[in-house]
């Protein structure tokens, strides 16, 4: 089954060195994306809290505190490599809530448009109706970050069925 899509919408909780990377590779094939959007701050902290909560569920409180901290570490040790967004001249919005309304209307302005979601929170089923189901989302089975995201686009784009299969278990939908 093949994707062929025009543009590409790109949606990330946050601007960081994985979503650069992912729209470095895509400016770079021909393909820059009609729009990023980009969570708010409280979207990032609610965001940053569930994982948070969840490292407290399954390593325990002082198992969560030392992946917050070396979280920190990581982030200290792999300085911004790639530019930002801001250098490819591409449209840059924020959203509240990735299913709330400004981000199913900007979908909606650019019907056919392949969207990937790039570390944002599960999105639901009004999101997928929307995007009329053309969602990429990392991390995907056997393939990693923004490199194995890059690649699902492109190959989405040049609708190619052999290079991109269509996986059902895939990270985008929650309720």
């Amino acid at each position: 089954m093949s994707v062929a899509m025009q543009d590409l919408i790109i949606i990330a909780s946050q601007e960081d060195d994985p979503v650069r990377r992912l729209t470095a590779r895509v400016c770079a094939a021909g393909h820059p994306p009609c729009l990023i959007l980009l969570g708010s701050r409280p979207e990032r902290i609610v965001l940053k809290l569930a994982a948070f909560g969840k490292a407290r569920r399954q390593y325990g409180l002082v198992g969560a505190l030392r992946w917050l901290l070396g979280m920190r570490d990581r982030r200290a040790e792999g300085a911004i490599r790639e530019p930002p967004l801001s250098r490819w001249g591409i449209p840059i919005l924020e959203f509240e809530r990735v299913n709330g309304g400004r981000t199913l209307l900007e979908i909606i302005k650019r019907p056919g448009s392949l969207v990937l979601l790039a570390g944002c929170e599960p999105v639901d089923r009004a999101f997928l109706a929307v995007a009329k189901g053309r969602c990429l989302a990392w991390p995907q089975p056997g393939l990693s970050g923004a490199d194995g995201l890059a690649e699902m686009a492109l190959a989405a784009l040049a609708g190619s069925p052999d290079e991109f299969p269509v996986r059902a278990p895939s990270p985008v939908f929650e309720g």
